[in-house]
């Protein structure tokens, strides 16, 4: 089955009925915008309207009564929102009765179930494009009437085929709700006149779906599955289902009517075969072994030896079960969506029959009375469902269409119908009914929303069932109440008793919204009647899947895989262990369900067996081959036999069922790290964006690096200090780049936070400023530590600290841990997500070993330096000095050279080290079977050496020197000082650019002037060529450093210092007739004058002087390429002399603005600010920085 063939055609039939719908409600003057009334020349048989086609449009007969019904619909749908949404709402609904209806008659024609056995839709003939019921209407036994027969004969010789097969199409559905009455229900006669079909038109959802969708698709015998219905629907409503979780991106929550939309999802047939049969099935093998039976179910997972306290209690499980009849078992899925588990239940229930002796047309009867139950909140699927199992019930019986059979299917109503006089009437003066019935109405008040999850108290239904039949019968009850008992009270008592009884088995893919999706009336109910489970429905669907089974049997889920992990989950999962036994567990990567996240299903005996081994096991992504895994349970995917109670050694009792027997014992024996250093969150601001900077967007002077404490803090007088607040992944030392804004203690971060609004939160001031080992709240990985100290730590940036017990050989021993391969693989039991709290930390269980102390600690000081030699090495460190490329040698290759051999000893130096700790660790642990010490060269934090990279860097440190924020000191010895006033001018305002080299001080000409002294004149040619090269451009040598620099230089600068630049680019327009670099810390009032007149009038000059000059080439040269060449230059020049002028005039509005900038504000405010004039406009003279 293709089901991307099936998706497209689904999206788009769901957008092309919708239109069709639409248009034909149009055509009757009803639109989105209003209803038209009839004109006055109206009468009561014929209904005239204006609808703005230049001719009025009649209605007759049971036209007009059709629009009317119409009418009243969209009116009564008006009363809870607005009219365009209730006009919406019943195009909605119309448009998917007719696609449920055509994709049910198209199953029914293709396996020959339709009752007339006449083609609907299509021919026998493939070659034939007409529809046989076209061609032969009479065959079809539609109970016509004369005229209706008159009509079809009078159709047909008119050739309005299309008209004549709309017709015998409702006749069809109106047919088949005598044997299907709730897929086919009456039609509303409204949407009878809104059905906008034809088979002609090769544009139309007929046409595709006869010819676009494979038959075998849909038929049985060809390998097709009723399942095919369920997909279609899951796609049709993909396009809405984007919508809604767009508009939850906007914090728009998810309405009623949107859920099951937003929340359905179609589970893989093998999963929902793994999920019954692991369930039904193994409920019906525990009392009735059979080898046969279990040999037929593909994804059955048998239990394994038992200890003698399990296998006791399955002795005494199984004695009962043996007296289970095929007819006592009760299966439902509370949220059946299309019905999908139900039809395997469907099937393996008949294998269960068959193996007690029963026919297949006995086992689809019984099977419909007795065994299968469902319920969902949305009417369309059940329609689906119901009809799914309808379908699979006549794949055994070819007479179970008509023997009238209702399987217990519902769509959960709310009880408005039980009205106080309704209830009145049934009750008459019995006490007990009246009691039950106000019971029943208070119940499911609010069921269309909360279906399910609902608590439905028992009561006397048979005796409440047969009051009401009983009133039904009298002929003193009015017409008026009997309608009403018949078609929605009766329904609903079945319903009710559906949702309060007990089951053998509860099998279901519940919906999966978490709370912030919610809203507000679910997201009340869980939290009061579900408070373990609250955080996502699909959790709630666990617990209410337990309330909802007898004792010993099962309940079975998909769902997603956090409630096994999350502590959001923790009480649930203390709950679910303490009470319920894990038979089965199957774990999925993500897409395995082709969804993006990880998923699982569980089967919960509804008892809890002490010791008992469950059976878990893995399936990653890599394992599904044509849509199922290759091999089942797949070979070494962490199959493993083991009892949930080992699952409460681990602290917050994460389901980690692939821990191994030693680690479980570790857990249980070993301190936690937060039984030997305090673990903790940091400072949060309520404002980031106010009080956290890059450190080089503010002053070094009101910035302190190196505050001991709190005291010595404040002291300063500085007004920014380090800010821990985690960052990339990074071992050791690094991930240094934020300031806070921490003035006087804290005094408006923390005093003034109250006044202000902002949520904050403190830290003790012992552990500000003092050595700890840190690592990220959040991270792709697993997370890396760190050693930082000097800095104050954030809420993202999860910190251990020393206690007055914890030693310096015991806090690097713990840091040391924490960085290896034990530890990694621990924190993925302890919190599988990309947040690792400090709580997750503080439970790393620590195995101290005093021998180990001293040569541990050692390892991890020198992994912390050459950590700190790595990051220094680079502009955007606070300690970097100078560019590890500023050597002396007399050519940068030779620098280059000898900078890979540095960084090659520091990655190998490194990497030996965190292998001999691995070693190290996993003797301590007795861990050295389970896992690889060696440490992959991708995690190892040091660099190596990359050309391309350290080039660019140098270009940016020599820019740096330029502008006097580095020195070349400390090199003096090997170049002539006085060369550097070639590079470096203390009084320079910025460093013109332009596309040609005008200028003899140029950027370029100043880098050139750099590098000659850094490396001498002797090898100069040489050395620019590499520079050009290792910049991956091609060409002539400095030009190629100048396109460098106009082109790619600032997206350099930009992504190194994170969208917060130091230089700012003055720049001119799109022809690059002139940027400037400037340097934000030089910034003054009058900085933008001097730009104007220092550098873009001297530039103008020279391009009016060179557009001269192209004129005197044009007109004297006698060669025509290089009259070509200058008159092509010439209009280049004086596109570029024109933006001269447009910037200039900008400028020009700048320059009296005398902006100022206050370095505490940040890059992005200040940036903008000296951009904008005095009436706020924005004139974007400098170069985006976002």
């Amino acid at each position: 089955m293709n089901l991307k063939e099936l998706e497209r055609f689904a999206t788009w039939a769901r957008l092309k009925l919708i239109d069709g719908v639409i248009y034909r409600a149009g055509e009757i003057g009803i639109t989105e915008t209003g209803i038209a009334t009839a004109l006055e020349e109206s009468t009561e048989d014929l209904q005239i309207f204006d609808i703005g086609i230049g001719r009025p449009v009649e209605l007759k007969d049971e036209k007009i009564h059709q629009r009317r019904s119409l009418v009243k619909a969209i009116r009564s749908r008006e009363r809870g929102t607005d009219y365009k949404s209730a006009f919406n709402a019943v195009v909605e609904e119309v448009a998917y009765t007719w696609f449920n209806r055509l994709i049910a008659v198209r199953f029914m024609e293709i396996n020959n179930y339709l009752p007339s056995r006449i083609r609907i839709l299509s021919a026998e003939d493939p070659k034939k494009t007409e529809p046989d019921i076209v061609t032969t209407p009479f065959d079809a036994n539609l109970d016509l009437t004369e005229i209706e027969r008159k009509r079809v004969v009078k159709l047909k010789n008119e050739n309005r085929l299309d008209d004549l097969f709309c017709f015998l199409f409702i006749k069809q559905c109106n047919q088949l709700h005598n044997i299907l009455p709730e897929l086919f229900e009456e039609t509303a006669d409204y949407s009878e006149i809104l059905l906008p079909l034809s088979f002609t038109d090769q544009g139309g959802i007929v046409w595709h779906l006869v010819n676009d969708l494979d038959e075998a698709y849909f038929d049985l015998a060809k390998g097709g599955q009723i399942q095919v219905v369920g997909w279609l629907y899951q796609f049709y409503n993909v396009d809405l289902k984007e919508t809604i979780f767009a508009d939850l991106k906007k914090n728009i929550k998810i309405t009623k009517e949107k859920i099951p939309a937003a929340t359905q999802l179609f589970t893989p047939e093998w999963i929902v075969k793994y999920m019954v049969e692991n369930s039904l099935g193994r409920l019906w093998l525990e009392g009735h072994p059979d080898k046969q039976l279990a040999e037929k179910w593909t994804y059955f997972m048998p239990a394994v030896k038992q200890p003698t306290y399990a296998a006791a209690k399955l002795v005494s499980i199984k004695a009962d079960a043996e007296n289970l009849r095929p007819e006592e078992i009760r299966v439902i899925d509370p949220s059946m969506g299309s019905g999908h588990i139900l039809v395997c239940a469907f099937d393996v229930l008949m294998q269960i029959y068959e193996s007690c002796g029963y026919t297949k047309a006995e086992a689809a009867r019984l099977i419909l009375e007795n065994n299968l139950y469902g319920l969902d909140i949305d009417k369309r699927a059940f329609q689906l469902a119901y009809f799914a199992v309808m379908m699979k019930a006549r794949e055994f019986s070819r007479h179970i269409l008509d023997e009238g059979v209702r399987p217990h299917l519902y769509v959960t109503e709310d009880s408005r119908v039980l009205s106080t006089d309704v209830i009145a009437v049934i009750a008459e003066d019995d006490q007990d009914i009246m009691l039950s019935l106000n019971s029943l109405a208070e119940d499911l008040r609010e069921a269309t929303e909360l279906g399910s999850m609902i608590h439905v108290r028992s009561i006397d239904f048979e005796s409440i069932y047969n009051r009401i039949e009983g009133l039904i019968e009298s002929e003193s009850c009015p017409e008026l109440y009997k309608d009403l008992f018949r078609k929605k009270v009766l329904p609903l008592l079945c319903q009710a008793k559906v949702m309060a009884q007990t089951y053998h088995v509860v099998v279901t893919n519940p919906p999966y919204m978490g709370n912030r999706s919610m809203g507000v009336k679910v997201s009340q109910f869980v939290k009061t009647h579900y408070p373990r489970s609250k955080s996502d429905l699909f959790a709630v669907f666990i617990e209410k899947g337990n309330r909802m089974t007898k004792p010993n049997g099962f309940n079975c889920m998909v769902t997603m895989q956090s409630w096994m992990f999350l502590k959001s989950f923790a009480k649930m999962r203390e709950n679910l262990l303490n009470n319920q036994t894990i038979t089965a567990l199957m774990h999925m990567d993500n897409m395995v369900m082709g969804i993006a996240f990880g998923t699982a299903v569980v089967v919960l005996r509804n008892h809890y067996i002490k010791g008992y081994r469950g059976t878990y096991n893995h399936i990653k992504w890599s394992d599904i081959v044509d849509g199922k895994p290759f091999s089942f349970p797949v070979p070494g995917n962490r199959l493993t036999h083991v009892s949930s109670d080992q699952f409460a050694k681990i602290p917050g009792q994460p389901v980690a069922y692939w821990v191994s027997p030693r680690l479980f014992e570790i857990f249980d024996q070993a301190p936690s790290l937060g039984d030997l250093v305090a673990t903790r969150t940091g400072l949060k601001t309520g404002n980031n964006s106010r009080f956290l900077r890059f450190w080089w967007e503010v002053a070094s002077e009101r910035t302190f690096f190196t505050a001991l404490n709190v005291d010595e803090a404040a002291a300063s007088g500085c007004t920014w200090f380090p800010y821990n607040k985690g960052g990339a992944r990074r071992k050791w030392y690094g991930n240094n780049d934020y300031v806070v804004n921490w003035y006087n203690r804290g005094e408006v971060l923390i005093d003034k936070a109250k006044a202000e609004g902002r949520s904050v939160a403190d830290y003790p001031d012992e552990y500000k400023f003092a050595p700890c080992g840190t690592w990220s709240l959040v991270t792709s990985g697993r997370p890396t530590f760190r050693m930082k100290k000097y800095q104050l730590s954030d809420m993202a940036g999860m910190s251990f600290y020393k206690t007055k017990d914890t030693s310096d050989e015991l806090f690097f021993y713990i840091l040391g841990f924490c960085n290896t391969i034990i530890a990694e693989n621990i924190l993925d039991v302890i919190s599988s997500t990309v947040n690792f709290q400090a709580g997750d930390v503080a439970r790393l269980p620590i195995i101290v070993d005093d021998k180990y102390l001293p040569v541990v600690g050692s390892k991890v000081k020198e992994c912390i330096d050459l950590c700190r030699e790595d990051w220094n090495a680079f502009e955007t460190s606070w300690d970097f000095k100078v560019h590890p490329l500023i050597r002396p040698t007399k050519t940068i290759v030779e620098a280059y050279a000898e900078w890979v051999d540095e960084c090659t000893y520091r990655f190998n130096r490194l990497k030996e080290n965190e292998e001999q700790l691995n070693k190290i660790f996993l003797e301590i642990y007795g861990l050295q079977d389970q896992f690889d010490w060696q440490v992959d060269e991708t995690n190892v934090s040091c660099r190596k050496a990359d050309l391309e990279r350290e080039i660019r860097s140098f270009i940016s440190f020599a820019v740096g020197c330029m502008f006097g924020r580095y020195s070349l000191d400390g090199m003096r010895r090997s170049v002539a000082p006085a060369n550097s006033e070639l590079f470096f001018d203390e009084g320079v305002d910025g460093f013109i650019l332009t596309d040609e080299p005008y200028l003899a001080d140029d950027l370029v000409s100043r880098f050139i002037s750099f590098v000659d002294t850094v490396y001498g004149k002797d090898h100069l040619a040489d050395n620019l060529d590499f520079i050009a090269s290792a910049i991956g451009k091609k060409g002539n040598t400095k030009e190629v450093i100048r396109s460098y620099f106009l082109k790619d230089f600032y997206k350099d600068h930009l992504q190194i210092y994170q969208k917060r630049p130091i230089y700012w680019l003055f720049e001119s327009g799109s022809y690059d007739a002139i940027k400037v670099f400037v340097y934000m810390q030089k910034w003054d009032a009058e900085l933008i004058g001097r730009i104007r007149v220092r550098f873009l009038h001297r530039v103008q000059q020279i391009y009016t002087s060179e557009s001269a000059r192209m004129d005197e080439l044009i007109n004297n040269s006698l060669n025509s390429r290089d009259k070509n060449e200058a008159e092509k230059r010439k209009n280049k020049l004086n596109k570029q002399h024109r933006e001269c002028m447009e910037y200039d005039e900008k400028l020009s509005q700048l320059v009296h603005c005398h902006t100022v900038i206050d370095l505490d504000d940040g890059v992005k405010v200040n940036h903008t600010k000296v951009q904008t004039t005095k009436d706020g406009t924005n004139l974007k003279i400098l170069a985006n920085i976002q």
